[in-house]
């Protein structure tokens, strides 16, 4: 009876048929399956005595029997291929024939299996096409793809792990994946492959060699991979490239801590700053008292001696505050040019004493060297601190220190890093640098030698390095340390250049001595400064006025301008400054003379007043010679002027 048609899927079972051998040749059906009847749609009665072509036709009955008649004469099973419509569909069909042998030796049956072979190939297809976009895809990935076996070995890797490490594949397929890193890496990757064997998968980071030998930071993501059975057969990495991302982490590290040590260092900048100048208060009360006793000529010998002996200690704290004020940046303040080269043989020479007999001096100094725009008394003290550094860094041994100069020009755009302490201009520089072959320094060392409080010294020795630091940044230039434990260490210190030949000071002509008389106007927050101040201005032979602050001198100001002769004001005082309470002068008076009294530098002070006519300045701390000189000369200007 006939049947339903059904889907492909309902068909996928062997069809089995057999054909009987007649004594005329002829081939005909005997039996037929329910499955034949299906995907034919004949029954096995309907077939039954009848020819592959009664069948089918002449045109697929006679290819059907054209493979029965090669069993026949074969004499043996054959297989073979074929396109054949299942239920309306096009399908192909493998078919396998056996000979069957009667008694006499000829074949006299044939049997049929025939097996529909459309899934199978659709199925092998379709895994092949799977396989082709998986190779593709993994051959274009920009990670890194790379398999082991269980020892090891390299089985698979593709291009782009090839690349990162700068291999072909095939230079890589084969290897021991330990022939990729260095000796540590060996030793955790085999912690790791033992770890893949247990079945666990991880994420972790990892340095591997570059064909080159460069180190490439890798980051890992791993996996154990097993066979149908479950045993563990090797493991799959995929690797991701992250060195880029771990320079730029450590570039941006290094950049925070210089970040933070600039921030550190300003702070301490400024705290010494304001030290230097409150001390310098202090001085300035000490220096002023002590030097108007000793020009007191009824003193007796011992109260001179006690007067001096305080005079020279308030000169000791003063030079104290200037290397506070050196190390905050603030301590240039008579700039001129200089032969570096100059001060360098003069400063060795005063030092030759202080080095132990079993250094050598070694000096390289370049001829003609361009003057750079410094302050001598700085210079020399960098020189100093550089020299015996070095020479105490030898640790009394025989050694060497070399002290050498030359130029250094920098291209537009400046120049920073390299283990600059502060950024380049650019333009011409002059360079100093200090080798000596002592025991070197480590890198903690190193990180803190700029650090006011620390030494590697006994306590009490200044403030040493920090203030030579200071000091080459206040004069716009920076220092660069490079040092090897027990081979030594070098400082170079880079100077801007001005390019032209240093000058010569010349002598300031005497100007005739005037009877001290006029109106004195003094301003200063500070109690003790002013009331020394005012003493011994009345002492000197001037009526004086003051004012504890810069209102209430600018009242006193207004109130007796047309006979106040000069102004000694102080820079720095809370509220209404120094520099308001000058502009607020000037805006009255333009003409009246005013002297300015600072405990920063006169550099720093007057470059708020350039071209504004200030009659003097006044460095605290400064004794009463200094302050007689330049009040007399203040007011002979102005007198010269009115007249």
């Amino acid at each position: 009876m006939s049947r339903g048609p059904e889907s492909i899927a309902d068909i996928s079972d062997d069809t089995l048929f057999s054909l009987v051998v007649g004594e005329d040749g002829a081939l005909r059906y005997d039996e037929w399956n329910a499955k034949c009847e299906r995907v034919s749609g004949f029954t096995c009665e309907a077939v039954r005595g009848k020819t592959a072509v009664e069948v089918f036709g002449v045109d697929v009955g006679s290819a059907f029997e054209a493979h029965y008649r090669d069993c026949i004469a074969a004499g043996a099973p054959i297989a073979y291929d074929e396109d054949v419509v299942f239920l309306g569909h096009l399908e192909t069909a493998t078919t396998r024939l056996y000979p069957v042998f009667g008694a006499e030796g000829r074949v006299e049956r044939i049997l049929g299996a025939g097996t529909n072979m459309g899934p199978q190939r659709r199925s092998e297809a379709a895994l092949r096409d799977s396989e082709d976009r998986y190779r593709l895809l993994i051959e274009t990935l920009q990670e890194g793809v790379w398999a082991v076996d269980a020892s090891g070995l390299t089985t698979f890797v593709n291009p782009a792990m090839a690349r990162m490490l700068g291999y072909e594949v095939a230079e890589m397929t084969g290897r021991s994946l330990h022939e990729f890193m260095d000796a540590e890496g060996v030793a955790t990757t085999k912690r790791n492959l033992a770890r893949r064997a247990a079945g666990i998968s991880e994420q972790h980071e990892f340095v591997f060699l570059r064909k080159d030998g460069n180190p490439v930071r890798t980051l890992l993501e791993t996996s154990p991979l097993r066979d149908e059975t479950g045993a563990f057969v090797g493991a799959l990495a995929g690797v991701l490239d992250i060195t880029p991302l771990r320079r730029a982490e450590e570039a941006r590290t290094a950049l925070e801590r210089r970040l933070l040590e600039a921030q550190r260092l300003e702070s301490l900048g400024l705290l010494s700053g304001g030290i230097a100048h409150d001390f310098n208060n202090l001085l300035t009360a000490i220096l002023l008292r002590s030097s108007a006793g000793l020009a007191v000529p009824e003193v007796p010998a011992p109260l001179q001696a006690a007067l001096r002996g305080i005079e020279e200690a308030a000169r000791a704290g003063a030079q104290l505050c200037q290397q506070l004020l050196a190390y905050s940046g603030r301590g240039r303040f008579d700039v001129r040019g200089l032969d570096l080269g100059e001060v360098v043989r003069e400063t060795a020479e005063l030092i030759r004493v202080s080095v132990p007999r079993d250094v050598e001096l070694r000096f390289d100094l370049a001829p003609e060297l361009p003057a750079t725009q410094a302050d001598l008394p700085q210079m020399r003290q960098v020189i100093l601190n550089l020299i015996l550094n070095a020479a105490e860094s030898i640790e009394r041994r025989p050694g060497r220190v070399t002290i050498a100069t030359g130029t250094l020009l920098v291209p537009p755009g400046g120049q920073s890093g390299g283990g600059l302490t502060s950024a380049l201009a650019a333009g011409p520089h002059v360079v100093l640098s200090v080798s000596d072959t002592g025991r070197g320094m480590t890198a903690d060392t190193l990180a803190r030698i700029w650090d006011p409080f620390f030494t590697t010294k006994f306590t009490g020795r200044g403030l040493g390095l920090s203030a030579v630091l200071g000091i080459v940044h206040g004069h716009g230039g920076a220092l660069r340390v490079t040092s090897v434990v027990d081979h030594g260490t070098t400082f170079e210190v880079f100077l801007p250049s001005t390019g032209e030949v240093a000058s010569r000071p010349t002598p300031a002509s005497v100007a005739p001595a005037i009877a001290p008389e006029g109106l004195v106007l003094v301003v200063d927050d500070e109690p003790f400064v002013r009331e020394v101040a005012v003493h011994l201005i009345e002492d000197l032979g001037y009526r004086v006025l003051s004012a504890p602050g810069g209102r209430e001198g600018l009242a006193l100001f207004e109130r007796h301008a047309a006979e106040i002769d000069c102004v000694l004001l102080d820079l720095t005082m809370p509220g209404f400054d120094g520099e308001a309470v000058f502009r607020a002068i000037r805006a009255e008076s333009p003409g009246a003379p005013v002297i300015l009294m600072s405990g920063y530098s006169e550099q720093e002070a007057l470059a708020r007043f350039v071209g504004q006519g200030l009659a003097g300045f006044l460095e605290k701390p400064f004794d009463l010679r200094t302050l007689e000189r330049c009040l007399r000369a203040a007011i002979r200007g102005r007198r010269a002027t009115e007249s």
